[in-house]
């Protein structure tokens, strides 16, 4: 099965991928690839065989001719083909994010990351560098004012340059577009470049720690915390879904069944058979190749549906760090 999707007039040449995404990329063949911008990815298609991986393809991506948007992030992976010996052709989907000023003195650009995880209960912090994360108590009377307070006291001394966050709510063009439900308010409107004094990339929290998660193909990411965060990334475009809220049964939501309310309202035994319930039906309406169930309660699980596996919460990190990083 060739890679689908691709008209012979959608091709554009390597050279002006290059220009668009803001870095080099040295590509031997140019006959072999086809390039196609994809909304805000760019596909790359290898229209030949190649046993060679990502290191063979694309030889050379220097950091150091970054833009001001260059990749977010990329993912190869082989389509249509789960033989070792003969695999399918190969697609490379890089994803549009923020970005690297460029680097005018030709070094490596180096960065120094803040990546903070709000829930509902608590604000877990790490940088670049550190090992340990700082966990700070939330709730109901946590706003965001309040919140950069106390990240901006506890990380007294360590060194960062930019900051990522992963917001529990909806957020569009990178600002939230609704007060979270357990938390306290002020968040929608508020200037987080300001309050952190550096540069501030924010996303959805499920979408933060699937990005983490995330190793290639179409991926559901199902988040059990407070509620339930939910994402999919289709090679390698990343899109954050509000799947808690839909109708499930009896009038009640998809996080009425499996979030923290739940558990505490059903127990352990009945509540984990309506995670196991509710993952099958999303992984046969949503058809992903991989599914991830991560959150703070995905520790309580004993088993998964096959096709699913257990995620981490320190993804959250990891998928910080690639908002800025494309090879975190």
């Amino acid at each position: 099965m060739v890679c689908a999707g691709h008209g012979e007039g959608d091709f554009i040449s390597p050279r002006k991928l290059a220009r668009w995404l803001g870095c080099w990329i040295q590509v031997g063949a140019a006959e072999d690839v086809g390039v196609a911008k994809r909304g805000r990815a760019v596909v790359v298609d290898c229209r030949e065989t190649m046993t060679g991986g990502i290191e063979a393809f694309l030889p050379a991506i220097p950091p150091a001719v970054f833009r001001s948007v260059p990749p977010r992030g990329y993912t190869a992976h082989r389509c249509g083909s789960f033989d070792p010996d003969h695999p399918g052709p190969l697609r490379i989907v890089f994803g549009i994010g923020v970005g690297l000023r460029r680097n005018t003195s030709g070094g490596e650009v180096h960065r120094n990351i803040l990546a903070i995880d709000v829930g509902g209960t608590h604000i877990k912090v790490l940088a670049t560098g550190r090992r340990k994360p700082l966990e700070i108590p939330s709730g109901p009377k946590m706003t965001a004012r309040e919140m950069v307070r106390q990240v901006r006291t506890g990380t007294t001394g360590w060194r960062y340059t930019v900051v990522s966050i992963g917001y529990p709510g909806p957020v569009m063009h990178g600002k939230p577009v609704s007060e979270p439900a357990n938390l306290g308010g002020g968040w929608v409107g508020f200037d987080f470049k300001k309050a952190f004094g550096h540069p501030v990339c924010l996303v959805n929290d499920a979408a933060m720690q699937a990005l983490g998660s995330y190793k290639g193909g179409r991926m559901l990411f199902l988040g059990l915390g407070t509620g339930l965060g939910s994402a999919l990334i289709v090679d390698g475009a990343l899109e954050p879904l509000e799947l808690a809220h839909l109708p499930y049964k009896t009038g009640k939501t998809y996080e009425d069944w499996v979030g923290k309310a739940a558990l505490e309202r059903y127990g352990k035994k009945k509540w984990r058979r309506h995670v196991a319930t509710v993952v099958t039906r999303l992984q046969a309406a949503l058809e992903p190749e991989d599914v991830v169930v991560g959150g703070g309660n995905a520790k309580l699980l004993r088993t998964l549906p096959k096709g699913a596996r257990l995620g981490s919460n320190a993804n959250a990190f990891v998928g910080g760090y690639r908002l800025w990083n494309p090879l975190a």
